[in-house]
Order: structure tokens, then C-alpha cells, then sequence
């Protein structure tokens, strides 16, 4: 029996040390995967906080184009306005100039009667004197042909 009994610790020694270098075995690995784990999860923080660097960064920009784009929209509507301004300049100084031109005439019933008023017109307007002024004198020679040419159909 006592042979028995040795039997039992022997082998109970010899499962206890295939445990001990299981453990072993099962320790390192347990480790070495504790270190993978360890190793991706740093790795995941670097790239979260990469990420978020350049989600931070495509915010700026995003504002920054933003803000660019309203620049250019109140820049269009400027120049849009200074457009209309600038037609309106023409179109009210085109009429202005009929305007002016039609009172040189204004009163004028004949063909003869224009005639004199022009004759006249260009004595005191002809650049040659001292009070002549060019762009009168082209604006009466507009007016005066537009006139005469309704008088000849």
C-alpha cells in the first residue's frame, strides 16, 4: 500500500509539474496577448487622436470657406449694384442729354424755323468762341439731325 500511496504522489507530482509548465505556457501567452492588446489599443488612441486633429483642422477650413464664400456673395452683390448704378448713370445721362437737346429745339414747328434755331445755336455754342463748349455742339448736331430727318420723311 505504501507503494500504492507513492504511486498516487508520484504521479499527482508528475500532473501538478505538466500543470506548473501549463500554467507556465498558459501565463506567457496570456502576457503576450495582454501586450498585443496593450500595443493595438495604443495604436487605436494615436489614430483617434490623428483623427481628430484632422477633423479639427477640416473644421477651420470648412469655416474659413465659409467665411470666403460670403466674402465673394457680398463681393458679386456689390458689383452687381455698382452695375446697375453705373446702366443707370447712362440710361439717365443718355436721357438727360435728349433732355438738353430737345430744349435747344423746343418751340421748333418747320423745317426753316429749325434751321435758324440751329444757326443760332452754333453761334453761341461753337467752340471757337468763349463761351463754346464741343459736347453742346455734338449734342445739338445729334438733335438737329434727328430733327431734320423727321422733317424730310
Amino acid at each position: 500500500m505504501a507503494d500504492a500511496v507513492t504511486d498516487v504522489f508520484a504521479a499527482d507530482e508528475q500532473q501538478l509539474a505538466g500543470m506548473k509548465a501549463w500554467f507556465f505556457k498558459e501565463n506567457i501567452r496570456i502576457n503576450e496577448e495582454k501586450a498585443a492588446i496593450e500595443r493595438e489599443r495604443a495604436r487605436m488612441d494615436k489614430e483617434n487622436e490623428l483623427f481628430e486633429k484632422k477633423l479639427e483642422i477640416l473644421k477651420k477650413e470648412l469655416y474659413k470657406l465659409a467665411i470666403e464664400k460670403k466674402a465673394v456673395e457680398q463681393e458679386r452683390i456689390r458689383v452687381e449694384h455698382m452695375k446697375k448704378q453705373i446702366n443707370s448713370e447712362r440710361s439717365g445721362a443718355a436721357y438727360s442729354m435728349k433732355g438738353q437737346a430737345t430744349t435747344f429745339f423746343r418751340g421748333v414747328g418747320s423745317e426753316l424755323a429749325l434751321k435758324k434755331r440751329y444757326k443760332d445755336l452754333l453761334k453761341i455754342y461753337h467752340p471757337d468762341n468763349m463761351c463754346g463748349d464741343t459736347d453742346t455742339v455734338q449734342r445739338i448736331n445729334q438733335e438737329f439731325a434727328s430733327l431734320k430727318r423727321r422733317y424730310d420723311n
